[in-house]
């Protein structure tokens, strides 16, 4: 083997070991991987994977401050859909139950001058407990939005699912609906 390819096949082992030991030093970092037709979402340090159909739903990189930094944070989109997936995976012992959170998420609206919520609802939808509601941008464009919360195996997923067009209120959230029930989460195996 000549010079050049023995420095090729040092680089390519130095690359392997260097995202292991990254990946083993950001335990607490999620994992995005696509397997098929479905993004399988993870935390080194939780038990829990979450699977979601990748569809037309696109990774996008988002940190505009915030809990968007965060390293466990998420954002698919679909705009052909005006679809948007995002959220967090976090401790479960993060979460202060389903009433704080919405209080201070709709604290956290007034503060930022968003209008109120329209058509409130809450309950359950498989695992996930959920609040739905929507968002009138201006006449004619609905953004209507859930909540969805799981909490099992020390580990505390955080989802909202938005759909943005110009379609009934109904209809926005039947598809919100549905992308929630195609959404499975599991213990990870070994976990």
């Amino acid at each position: 083997m000549n010079l050049s390819l023995k420095i090729k096949a040092a680089l390519v082992v130095a690359s392997s070991v260097f995202c292991a030991l990254a990946t083993a030093q950001q335990p607490d970092r999620l994992t995005i991987s696509r397997a098929g037709d479905a993004y399988v979402l993870a935390v080194p340090v939780s038990r829990l994977e979450m699977t979601l159909p990748a569809g037309s739903l696109v990774q996008q990189a988002v940190d505009i401050g915030g809990s968007t930094g965060s390293p466990r944070y998420f954002h698919f989109s679909d705009p052909g859909q005006g679809v948007i997936l995002s959220g967090w995976f976090e401790p479960a012992r993060a979460f202060k139950g389903f009433a704080a959170f919405w209080e201070e998420e709709q604290e956290g609206w007034k503060k930022r001058g968003l209008p109120d919520p329209m058509n409130v609802s809450t309950g359950k939808v498989g695992p996930w407990e959920t609040v739905f509601y929507e968002h009138l941008y201006r006449p004619g464009l609905l953004s209507s939005h859930v909540r969805a919360h799981l909490v099992r195996a020390d580990t505390w997923i955080d989802l909202h699912i938005s759909v943005t067009a110009k379609e009934s209120g109904a209809k926005n959230r039947a598809t919100i609906e549905s992308i929630l029930q195609s959404i499975a989460v599991k213990e990870k195996p070994g976990g």
